[in-house]
């Protein structure tokens, strides 16, 4: 079987679960998002050569506003904003032996050394994506399978931590005062922040 297809896709996360699955899409196994944002001009390319291989693979047209593998980005009123977002997702499948094969793709630095960060929307990266060609019955099609991204410029869960707030003087700090009664159950500490899917 040839290789697959693989596109190098730069730009913006958009809600990405790249750390751990998503499970809140119809998928028993978990999905791994690699959503990428980018200007229409930087698109182009892409969408030319995805449209080749859609032709050649299913013998038809690909048809740019009715397609899965990208959307054009529309603001609240439903004007175009200039902007593509490609749609790159890849399911967690059960092999035949009943094992879980974990499709996470691998992380990147800009120096190609391997990493495991948290990756949050508005991370600027490269998504390496395998068109994968698919048959279901008489269908056919393509979609955009992330392998590995390399990160560019991170936005994590650090970002943002002060809440938009200004320190102030002499007022409560996380934890006990000394003029505290220790003898209080402490308070519950706030959970940790979402696990990626948060897009700024």
């Amino acid at each position: 079987m040839a290789k697959a297809p693989r596109l190098n896709i730069r730009g913006i996360a958009v809600f990405p679960s790249i750390n751990k699955p998503d499970f809140k899409f119809a998928t028993e196994l978990g999905m791994y998002k690699a959503d990428v944002r980018l200007s229409l001009e930087d698109a182009k390319p892409h969408m030319e050569r995805l449209s080749k291989l859609y032709k050649e693979w299913t013998g038809n047209d690909l048809k740019p506003t009715k397609t899965n593998l990208w959307k054009f980005e529309e603001d609240s009123e439903g004007e175009r904003t200039g902007q593509v977002v490609f749609s790159c997702k890849v399911k967690n499948v059960r092999t035949k032996k009943g094992e879980v094969w974990d499709r996470k793709p691998k992380q990147y630095d800009t120096q190609n050394n391997v990493i495991n960060e948290q990756v949050w929307g508005g991370t600027e990266y490269i998504v390496g994506a395998e068109v994968y060609q698919w048959t279901a019955g008489v269908d056919k099609g393509i979609s955009l399978q992330p392998v590995a991204v390399q990160i560019i410029d991170l936005v994590g869960p650090s970002e943002g931590a002060d809440g938009g707030f200004d320190a102030v003087d002499d007022g409560y700090v996380g934890g006990f005062n000394a003029d505290h009664d220790t003898n209080e159950p402490e308070a519950a500490v706030a959970g940790d922040a979402d696990d990626g899917n948060t897009d700024f």
